[in-house]
């Protein structure tokens, strides 16, 4: 254990020193300057409302910036109390402690400080902002413990504490005025967001997740089950804006508000939370599930991973983290005491405490020192704590959806209702800062851009503006039909269904592929029966593929079934494309309405899966009609030669609180994934590989955009004059690694590709627009019909907003390329971080920015509508996801902990362990890759 602390200490070292050295690389790279506002006429005009409140500040105010740090003095060593464990338990007491010092304080040096409380506004860790000049520009104060009252600080304090010490350091002087470039800008941004917040947090009301803020009250909470509730709040934002049209003297802030949904763990004590969770009648009944049955014991142990609990019979409550579940009873549980006799759980509860115990089901705390063991019944579960995505079930997922799904009116009034609980408007600080806050929500001008066109084979598909969706026609020819040259296979898990309807649903899906141009000859395809046990998949799969199979469609009860996973890993490794059908899904193509329509989503997806092509993207002639003088740049939006990337990582789950106690290393990957096109947007191939785990940047992109290139040339017989890269996955203040990480693959790159440019240096023009998803823009119809349906009461696809709400350093715009059909569109960010022009191609103006961003949400192909993302990016994040579920099924393999590395040959399900070597990584990625990343859109 001291070897592997040394190890992480040292790669902790080594990551921040690499960190360090990249920073500095990052501050040589700019973004672009701002381009000319975009011109071309759209057919329709939009009236919008934005979900954000205009701030007027008074000229004459003046901010001072101050870090504050609150430091316990311990005996050898301090403690940071402004840090510490990340669960949203510990936060919020610590922001609460934070809180409470700060009061002390002021009250103890009021000569320090304004006389004014509400002059001063902080966020409750390490920044304060004053509305007058405090005395001094740094100093240190300090209390002595005994002087603490606050039984909410003297519980972030342990009992070697002396006192605690205040350091306040002034910063700088905030610019009010919205001058300068965008890092300028960013520290005003920083101290608005510490003034608006101020007051909701001194106020206790609610429970504080950095800019999302819930109620800590019960009202209007939603009960659903499982032990668990759904509290309604809302996020925060405050943002620099401005009209590119109007320059720079036009720029403003504001303040966004968006309502927030999150489901909540139900304050209770910890025995009645596992009953309701098992599904038992008694204490009793869920003690003899949990040990008697493993299943319902790692069910019960997902739940309750990471959850803080408090002690009950203690006079003093401690705060405990479960680990896990012991799979043995209190009574059967042994540990030695000081004096060196053995005695169990219950007999010792029993004899220090006189307390007979009802339950013997044990809860483990993992701490350096070794495990300690917990009654059940005798833990609270406190209020405060949300359900992470781990701890999700398929039940509480289907009612998140439908509490989320709001639709626009509705989620407007309680976007200005979450306004008004939070008083905000009526913030003493807001007050003395001397902000004022919009009464409405902010009106902008938006555009409606014009859809393109659909190809098929034999037929064109003309979109209305707006429209956002299509019928595709059951006699529509694929673009490029594919073909099975040999035997496919049906396989039928756990004897879901019978032969003869297995049989029949080949014989349809047969024929309506073929309808489409395919050719899927229900007579050469094999129907099996398998076991869904993973050695005896990965066994019929090698068998199947060894006799000639060339594609596997496979039929499952449930949607999500484990098998899913396997099948998956054995289709990278064997390289033979297959095609997941649930039972719910086949009974509709086998049934007596809508079966037409079923299969033809099928085949959608068969086709690409098979290396078809399904349409093509088109420029509208309606848009060279309305734009006679830009008829060369809009001719020329889809160039043969332009080559489109899609970019995305997948980061794993937080740590466990007991592997962040032990300080151990993070064993679970980040994976990239990396969608790329060909002759055409809608030939799409991709790729996924792993990193290091929380990389941020992506590592080995010169490699694997070398490998895209070769097989764009490849295919193409030429190498593409201009690269339109989309990059998800960043915040604004990590633009710049955008820049970086794209730079360097180029620079490993381009120069491997000279041989197959005519021996020149090879130059292409290249672009880079990150589209962030979970933005906090809404966007709204100023005029709506409250009779309407939800998806009439949307703003209409292609909706876009390029002036007055967007970043007045920035080129970015705000987008709605799907058509919401319940609950309000989320719109995506749009921000360009590169564009160079190079010796080929050409750089994009916002016009093809815009239009480009668009018209790539039609390329997804498996549906008959715009997605929400360029479809190119929605092909990256797939591919990420299949990678992790790749990694994740490897890992569960029958090496366990003990195998270095799975076996490359074997095709088996071998355990993974890192080995310490630098390239683990790239030697896990080769082995994982699909082989069928250069041949088909197998991820479909």
């Amino acid at each position: 254990m001291d070897d592997m602390k040394m190890v992480s200490q040292a790669a902790k070292m080594e990551a921040a020193d690499e960190k360090k050295r990249f920073m500095e690389e990052l501050a040589v790279y700019t973004l672009p300057a701002k381009l000319p506002p975009a011109r071309l006429n759209a057919p329709q005009t939009m009236e919008c409302e934005v979900n954000a409140f205009e701030l007027t500040i008074r000229p004459t105010a003046n901010w001072f910036k101050y870090r504050i740090d609150f430091i316990a003095s311990l005996d050898n060593k301090d403690k940071d109390l402004t840090k510490g464990m990340k669960n949203d338990f510990a936060k919020f007491q610590r922001m609460r402690a934070v809180e409470s010092l700060l009061k002390l304080f002021i009250k103890k040096f009021p000569a320090e400080f304004p006389s004014d409380k509400c002059q001063m506004a902080t966020d409750a860790a390490n920044m304060m902002i004053s509305f007058v000049e405090l005395p001094k520009a740094d100093f240190s104060l300090e209390v002595p413990v005994e002087n603490i009252a606050s039984a909410t600080v003297k519980a972030q304090l342990s009992k070697k504490c002396t006192k605690v010490i205040m350091k306040v350091q002034f910063i700088d002087k905030v610019n009010i005025k919205l001058e300068g470039e965008s890092e300028e800008i960013r520290g005003t941004q920083q101290a608005l967001e510490v003034i608006t917040s101020s007051d909701i947090i001194r106020s206790e009301d609610y429970f504080v997740f950095a800019n999302k803020f819930f109620p800590r009250g019960r009202d209007g909470d939603q009960q659903i089950g499982e032990g668990k509730c759904v509290k309604t709040g809302f996020e925060k934002n405050v943002r620099i804006s401005a009209d590119p049209s109007a320059g720079v003297h036009d720029r403003m802030a504001m303040l966004q508000i968006d309502a927030k949904a999150s489901p909540f763990f139900q304050e209770a004590k910890l025995v009645d939370y596992c009953i309701e969770i098992v599904g038992v009648r008694s204490a009793k009944d869920l003690e003899w599930e949990v040990i008697n049955k493993p299943f319902c014991r790692d069910t019960l142990k997902r739940q309750l991973k990471d959850l803080v609990v408090t002690t009950t019979h203690l006079t003093n409550k401690n705060n405990v983290i479960i680990s896990g579940i012991h799979n043995e009873t209190a009574a059967k549980t042994m540990f030695k005491m000081r004096d060196g006799t053995e005695m169990s759980v219950a007999d010792y509860y029993q004899d220090k405490y006189k307390m007979r115990l009802n339950c013997g089901l044990l809860v483990v705390e993992k701490r350096p020192q070794g495990k300690t063991f917990h009654p059940i019944e005798l833990l609270d579960l406190p209020r405060g704590q949300r359900v992470s995505h781990a701890k999700t079930t398929p039940m509480l997922t289907e009612q998140m959806i439908k509490i989320c799904q709001m639709p626009p009116l509705k989620l407007k009034q309680e976007i200005l209702n979450q306004l008004e609980k939070a008083n905000i408007r009526q913030s003493a600080v807001i007050q003395s800062s001397g902000i004022e806050i919009g009464r409405r929500l902010m009106k902008v001008s938006g555009k409606v851009l014009e859809p393109p066109l659909i190809n098929y084979g034999n037929d064109t598909v003309q979109l209305k503006p707006g429209q956002g969706g299509w019928k595709f026609d059951m006699r529509s020819q694929f673009l490029k039909p594919a073909r099975i040259d040999g035997d496919w296979m049906f396989v039928v898990f756990e004897r879901c269904t019978n032969n003869q309807n297995a049989k029949y649903f080949v014989e349809q899906i047969s024929r309506v592929a073929n309808m489409h141009g395919m050719q899927l000859d229900d007579r050469r395809c094999r129907i099996d029966e398998w076991r869904a046990d993973p050695p005896v998949v990965i066994e019929n799969f090698a068998r199947a593929v060894n006799n000639g199979i060339k594609f596997i469609m496979f039929l499952t009860k449930q949607k999500m079934d484990d098998v899913h996973h396997t099948m998956k890993l054995q289709e990278a490794r064997q390289g033979v494309p297959t095609q997941h059908l649930s039972l719910q899904i086949f009974n509709k193509a086998t049934g007596d309405r809508g079966a037409m329509m079923v299969l033809g989503n099928l085949v959608l997806k068969t086709n690409l899966k098979l290396g078809g092509i399904n349409h093509e993207i088109v420029v509208s002639p309606t848009l060279l009609r309305s734009n006679p003088s830009a008829k060369d740049f809009v001719s020329n939006m889809f160039p043969k030669n332009r080559m489109f990337i899609g970019l995305d990582v997948s980061h794993a789950g937080p740590m466990s609180f007991a592997e962040r106690a032990l300080n151990m290393p993070a064993k679970d990957p980040s994976v990239v994934g990396m969608s790329f096109t060909l002759s055409t947007i809608t030939e799409v191939r991709g790729c996924y590989w792993m990193q290091e785990p929380r990389l941020q940047t992506i590592d080995r992109l010169g490699e694997y955009l070398l490998r895209a290139l070769e097989l764009y040339y490849a295919t193409a017989k030429r190498l593409p004059d201009d690269i339109v890269i989309f990059r998800s996955g960043l915040s604004e203040g990590e633009f710049r690694k955008a820049i970086g990480e794209v730079k360097k693959a180029a620079e490993h790159a381009f120069p491997l590709m000279q041989a197959k440019n005519n021996k020149k240096t090879y130059d292409p023009s290249m672009s880079v627009i990150v589209i962030q998803l979970g933005s906090n823009y809404r966007l709204f119809q100023e005029n709506v019909n409250p009779r309407d349906r939800a998806m009439d009461q949307n703003v209409p696809s292609g909706t876009t907003i390029d002036c007055k709400a967007v970043h007045p350093a920035y080129n970015e715009f705000v987008q709605v390329s799907q058509k919401a059909i319940q609950g309000t569109a989320r719109p995506v960010r749009a921000t360009l971080v590169l564009n160079e022009e190079g010796t080929t191609g050409r750089k994009l103006g916002m016009d093809e920015l815009e239009h480009l961003t668009y018209y790539a949400a039609y390329g997804h192909q498996i549906v008959a509508s715009p997605t929400g993302r360029p479809a190119i990016l929605y092909s990256a994040a797939e591919l990420a996801k299949r990678g992790r579920n790749n990694w994740k099924e490897m890992s569960q393999g029958d090496g366990g902990d003990n195998a270095s590395m799975a076996s490359s040959g074997s095709g088996g399900r071998g355990g993974i362990k890192h080995d310490g070597e630098d390239s683990f990584f790239e030697r896990i990625s080769d082995q994982l890759e699909s082989k069928l990343s250069i041949r088909t859109h197998y991820w479909a």
